[in-house]
């Protein structure tokens, strides 16, 4: 117990581990995710910014060429006009030497030389005389502006004649296009108007036209160099203009002499581009110092959550560990009363069967009521610290409401007998007859009140009253198919004091009332029980005159049809079984009873003595793993809860044996306390039953009925006695060894006479007249209207060959129609849903023999699983044709009966 309490809250920590794990990597990454779409929105505001501000450099650059191009056409206007005047060329020289000052002093940094062709003589503006080498009709200022006809034309640079320095030229052809007028601009002077604006521009600059030359720059990229030529090749100037040319004028990232600068372009007018370098530090410093900040502030909160969230979560596991240390030593408790109690159970009900003497049977009988309440006792407290430690769940299925009923008089009536009380079930027969929940715990709630009542009340009645009321809609969520399931039990015991009206469900209340042999002990568990159902309890009680439960649960409803009368049904089958009642032999079989307690293989024998079935015990599951590797069994009874190896790990492993004689023997689990929540997931993985303990002779004999072969088992009428014959133990004995004797090994069944003699001793008793029986049909015969659908034989040994159980798997496969619902998944394309829905058709149509439906529905199942949707839209159709003839078939045969 200590290592498993270990193991336990080493998971704990190791899930605390993987939770804050996951905390941590989850704020991680929702801290990346804000801090990626933040840096990224704030580096493209950066990037825009600084992009306008480059523009607004390249519009002023556009702006200073356009005033450059308009003072040009201005003066090309006058002088048409004085050349169509026929002014001579001087005064055209004259003019143009004043408008070029004009222009300077109106225009910052224009400044240059004024001259041009007029009637086929060079002119000027009288600053520069050039030599008679100069040749003014093949320079290319010229050539460029008659060739554009009336345009302005900027032309690449070149060194001035005149000046010696680098400068670019602006020319215009005049209306007879043979005229020109042209002025030079110093690259200087655009140098200086960028310049003057540096505040704006970036660490780098330059004015590039398409062909990668350089116009103007800051100095780091030399002024009239060819990015394009051969020798920039390889070079981060050549790489940069190939960028600027591909981009357009888009910004890119660059790393030009190591450093990264963001390139900003942008074209202007004669097909340049204005070109600004700006550091990536300087563009986005800005926007990281503010992200540095985001990021202290949200790191700060967020380690004040985690610390906060630790703190927590220590406090909560060190809480939980507390709750499992006590459920675990209470389960242990729990283990090592349960398995002496249930052997005294077992042992007083072979000592109850045997006893002769009255006094003797009467002494055994208070040992097992008080042993039944000592063992309820420990259920209860063990039940109450699942709940405290969050591992009960509930278990909700269908049942049948009139089963339960049944099952809680059958339970709580001898001992109402037994104290001279009044006991009475009332119950609505309008009350639906299928209902959806947790049948365990409605049975537990109605069996644990009427013992409560029981125990408090000393003479009088005790009533159970069943009723129901129909949940209301709400809003626009119908609840037609729910009902609030109300359970009342009234005493005429001690009742309640007002004071202690409302602590009476408390845990461990101490009441002032005169207490029986008991205590309210199980009323704590009933409270919490219906709470887990999602229902409620209200206690009424006067002092000295009795106390009423009042229980309301919300159900679903599966079957709307009536319950009927309690009382008529509860007779019919009382009647009925009492009738059916047989004995049991099966001399021949063999099984392997495995259980850690000798007293609890004892009470097996014991109980299962007058069956004469051979047993042989194992102390755990490895002794069992042996056995079954030497020696074939009929049957395997294991034990759930065993040291070393439980009863599922062991029959996990039995499965797993290379050389195991039980492959196919049933194996039935022994479960100590109520059955398990979980009770279905022993079932799925291939365990044929589970009995509860204390073992039940009923229920052994039972499982022997069900699961050991059919040839072995004996009745009264193999060994010709009548249903109601009783038979000595010595005459007992020699029939089951004679017939033992004459058991056939090799063919597997016994050679039992069949006489006319034998056959008239065959009889059946009705009310108090005994008639000679009639030779009937059989089952088969009467069951022929299903043959055109089913399998009949294979559905009556499916059912234990009994006709009526058989004909109740049909009323309920005929109540569990799914067609809509595999309907509704195949038209929403839920295929884990419809293969759910198609396995389970299958396996109920197998059970009822419809062999033809079952095949169809495995293929459809195993075309799910692997993936071929296509296969199962071919075949749907047919399955729905196929499952509504079989359900109509089947109805028709029902109602013919």
């Amino acid at each position: 117990m200590t290592s498993r309490n270990g193991a336990r809250e080493g998971r704990y920590v190791a899930y605390y581990i993987i939770v804050m794990m996951l905390f941590l990597g989850c704020v991680a990454l929702c801290a990346m995710f804000v801090s990626k779409n933040f840096l990224r929105q704030n580096e493209r505001d950066a990037v825009l910014l600084a992009d306008f501000k480059h523009r607004q450099n390249a519009e002023a650059l556009n702006d200073f060429l356009y005033r450059a191009s308009f003072a040009l056409e201005s003066a090309a206007m006058i002088v048409d006009h004085l050349i169509a005047s026929g002014e001579p060329v001087e005064k055209i020289q004259e003019f143009m030497a004043l408008e070029m000052k004009r222009a300077s002093k109106q225009t910052d940094s224009l400044s240059g030389n004024v001259f041009g062709v007029v009637n086929g003589e060079f002119v000027h503006d009288g600053d520069w005389l050039p030599g008679d080498e100069y040749m003014p009709l093949r320079r290319p200022w010229y050539k460029d502006a008659v060739r554009t006809h009336g345009r302005v034309v900027v032309g690449k640079p070149f060194t001035s004649t005149n000046s010696a320095k680098p400068v670019i030229s602006f020319s215009k052809s005049l209306l007879d296009e043979k005229n020109v007028v042209a002025f030079t601009l110093p690259l200087a002077s655009l140098s200086r108007f960028i310049a003057s604006r540096k505040e704006k521009v970036g660490d780098i600059w330059m004015v590039m036209d398409r062909d990668g030359l350089v116009i103007a720059s800051s100095g780091e990229i030399r002024q009239g160099f060819d990015c394009l030529s051969s020798e920039a090749w390889g070079m981060d100037e050549e790489k940069l203009a190939r960028e600027i040319l591909l981009a357009g004028e888009k910004p890119f990232e660059f790393v030009y002499h190591k450093d990264k600068y963001m390139v900003f372009s942008m074209a202007v007018q004669n097909g340049w581009n204005m070109v600004s370098l700006v550091k990536k530090s300087q563009v986005f410093g800005h926007s990281r110092v503010i992200l540095v900040q985001v990021l202290v502030v949200f790191g700060s909160i967020f380690i004040v959550i985690v610390v906060l969230c630790t703190i927590t979560l220590i406090n909560r596991i060190r809480v939980v560990r507390s709750v499992r240390r006590k459920s675990d030593f209470l389960d242990s408790v729990a283990k090592e009363l349960r398995t002496p109690l249930n052997g005294i159970l077992g042992m007083t009900r072979i000592l109850l069967r045997d006893a002769r003497d009255e006094s003797v049977h009467d002494y055994v009988k208070n040992v097992q009521v008080a042993s039944i309440g000592l063992l309820s006792v420990v259920h209860e407290v063990q039940e109450i610290a699942k709940i405290e430690s969050g591992e009960f769940v509930l278990n909700p299925v269908q049942y049948e409401l009139y089963s339960v009923l049944k099952d809680c008089f059958d339970t709580v009536s001898p001992r109402a007998t037994a104290k001279n009380l009044h006991f009475s079930l009332e119950c609505d027969p309008d009350i639906p007859s299928s209902l959806w929940g947790d049948e365990d715990r409605i049975r537990q709630i109605i069996v644990n009140l009427l013992t409560n009542a029981i125990l408090y009340t000393e003479l009088g009645e005790v009533r159970l009253i069943v009723s129901y009321d129909v949940i209301p809609n709400q809003g626009e969520q119908r609840l037609d198919e729910c009902i609030n399931l109300k359970i009342t039990v009234k005493d005429s015991g001690v009742g309640i004091r007002d004071e202690n009206t409302d602590s009476i469900l408390g845990l461990f209340q101490m009441m002032n009332e005169p207490k029986p042999a008991g205590t309210r002990f199980s009323l704590s568990l009933t409270k919490k029980l219906i709470s887990m159902c999602g229902g409620e309890i209200i206690v009424k009680s006067r002092f000295g005159e009795g106390a009423t439960y009042m229980v309301s649960i919300p159900q679903l409803v599966l079957n709307v049809e009536p319950m009927g009368d309690f009382a008529t049904r509860y007779k019919n089958s009382s009647e009925k079984e009492s009738l059916g009642s047989e004995m049991l032999f099966a001399p021949a079989a063999r099984i392997l009873a495995v259980d850690d307690a000798e007293l609890n293989l004892k009470v097996i024998r014991g109980l299962l003595k007058e069956t004469r079935v051979q047993i042989d015990t194992a102390l755990n599951g490895s002794q069992c793993l042996d056995m079954v590797q030497v020696r074939h069994y009929d049957l395997i009874l294991l034990d759930n809860m065993m040291p070393m190896m439980d009863g599922r790990e062991t029959f996990e492993r039995m499965k797993r044996l290379s050389v195991n004689l039980c492959k196919d023997t049933p194996v039935v689990i022994m479960i100590a306390g109520p059955v398990p929540v979980d009770k279905e997931s022993y079932l799925s993985v291939g365990i044929a039953d589970y009995i509860p303990k204390p073992l039940m002779e009923e229920d052994l004999l039972r499982a022997l009925k069900w699961y050991l072969p059919k040839h072995l088992v004996l009745t009264r009428e193999d060994l010709n006695m009548s249903p109601y014959e009783e038979m000595s133990a010595k005459n007992l004995e020699e029939e089951t060894s004679a017939l033992l004797a004459t058991y056939d090994k090799v063919n597997g069944f016994y050679q039992v006479a069949s006489s006319e003699s034998e056959k008239k001793k065959k009889r059946e008793l009705v009310g108090d007249l005994e008639l000679d029986m009639v030779t009937p049909q059989s089952p088969n015969e009467r069951l022929s209207v299903f043959e055109d659908v089913l399998d009949v034989k294979l559905g009556l040994e499916n059912c234990i060959n009994d006709e009526e159980f058989f004909r109740e798997m049909l009323s309920e496969f005929l109540l569990d129609d799914k067609r809509k619902e595999l309907e509704r998944a195949y038209d929403s394309g839920e295929w884990m849903n419809y293969q759910i829905l198609v396995h389970a058709l299958r396996g109920t149509a197998r059970t009822i023999g419809a062999e033809e439906l079952s095949r169809d529905a495995k293929s459809i199942e195993m075309a799910c699983k692997e993936g071929k949707i296509d296969y199962v839209r071919k075949r749907h159709v047919e399955l729905i044709a196929s499952y509504a003839n079989v359900l109509r078939k089947i109805r028709e045969g029902l109602n013919a009966k």
